[in-house]
């Protein structure tokens, strides 16, 4: 018997022989385990106005803005799940999973490692910009359109007819959810143009599809939502965009549960800071040929573009799609530097990168639920 062989150094394939689960499967447990303990919430605001009027009791004239996620969701669950909040919950809890799992399947169309796919969908299931989307119920707006723009964008890189009818189907319902979806009539023109030459009249054909219904989309939003002067709508004038591009841009950056910056020109400042440094980085990127940044960023500032022309109506949760941008482009820059440039995950790296993520998801719901403001009440 050969000795030696006993006592030779196995291989990471020996060490590590277990089977590992798909990366978009881990992705999506670390976004709905990382949140169970937002289950036992409580109907608040919004919320009774929306279950009212699924229920009959409140005015059924809800109108057309936000069809989906405003009448379409509580008109098909609320005769199965009355007024229990858990049940609720879980729907948001599975929509946030299910985006997180197509944060990672983006990364890999994208062309990222699968350990750079992986983290790309960990960082958005942990995002503190996700508690009060699924601790909200009201946030199924949110959740609803982030699932779906993320849906039709990853569809629509899967190339093929059927994919683009997907596609198309995905990206009108998520329209019609939430209006951080508008942008996706500029993201379908863009892949016509930097795609496969056969598919781009197709394409382009879907992306004037979409635009048109995005149109319709805009229309009920303004006339249904009050915009004027002291509303909660109001419209920022120009010299206000900027400031809330900044705003946002720190709430994106953070990675603590509660925002560490209050809206106000320290935070803008900071915030354009991190805009122009993801910048940077983007032109860098493509300069060596790597288009992965500029495209990520420029879907980011899609998504945020409906949240920036609002005056008074700032809130963390309102950047949730953008961050699956950031999320992309953060994996994308550290990936190779866990994996030495390997394309495949290991099962023990990806495991407790999951882990890892799904904690921070937990604890840091945990902490957003323990608040308090100073009369004792829940803070959030």
């Amino acid at each position: 018997m050969n000795q030696s062989a006993d006592i030779e150094p196995r291989s990471d394939a020996a060490r590590e022989s277990f089977p590992m689960l798909p990366v978009p499967l881990l992705a999506f447990m670390a976004g709905v385990l990382g949140r169970l303990p937002a289950l036992g919430g409580y109907w608040i605001r919004d919320d009774w106005r929306l279950l009212g009027r699924a229920a009959g009791i409140d005015d059924p004239s809800a109108g057309a803005a936000r069809f989906v996620s405003r009448i379409l969701y509580w008109d098909l669950l609320q005769p199965l799940f009355g007024m229990a909040t858990d049940p609720w919950t879980w729907t948001r809890m599975l929509l946030h999973g299910g985006a997180a799992a197509l944060v990672a399947r983006l990364a890999g169309r994208c062309g990222l490692s699968a350990t750079g796919s992986l983290l790309a969908g960990l960082f958005y299931a942990a995002s503190p910009l996700a508690f009060g989307p699924v601790y909200w119920a009201s946030g199924i707006q949110e959740l609803l359109g982030a699932f779906l723009a993320l849906a039709a964008i990853e569809r629509l890189l899967a190339g093929g007819g059927r994919n683009l009818a997907l596609a198309l189907i995905a990206g009108a319902l998520a329209v019609f959810s939430k209006e951080s979806a508008l942008g996706l009539p500029l993201v379908f023109v863009a892949s016509a143009l930097a795609g496969d030459r056969s598919e781009r009249p197709l394409r382009l054909t879907a992306a004037a599809i979409l635009a048109v219904l995005s149109g319709f989309a805009i229309y009920f939003v303004l006339g249904e939502f009050a915009h004027g002067p002291g509303d909660t709508f109001a419209l920022a004038t120009a010299g206000g965009i900027p400031a809330n591009l900044g705003i946002y841009g720190v709430w994106l950056a953070n990675p603590w549960p509660v925002p560490i910056l209050e809206p106000g020109p320290v935070a803008a400042a900071f915030g354009i800071a991190f805009w122009a440094a993801w910048l940077v980085v983007a032109w860098r990127r493509w300069r060596r040929g790597d288009r992965i940044q500029a495209a990520v960023l420029g879907c980011s500032l899609l998504a945020l573009a409906p949240a920036l022309v609002l005056e008074r109506h700032l809130e963390p949760y309102l950047a949730l799609t953008a961050a699956a941008g950031l999320s992309l482009a953060l994996a994308a820059l550290i990936a190779d530097s866990i994996t030495g440039g390997k394309r495949g995950a290991r099962p023990l790296t990806a495991m407790a990168l999951t882990v890892i993520f799904l904690a921070a998801a937990f604890l840091g719901t945990i902490h957003r639920i323990d608040r308090r403001d100073g009369r004792g009440r829940p803070a959030d």
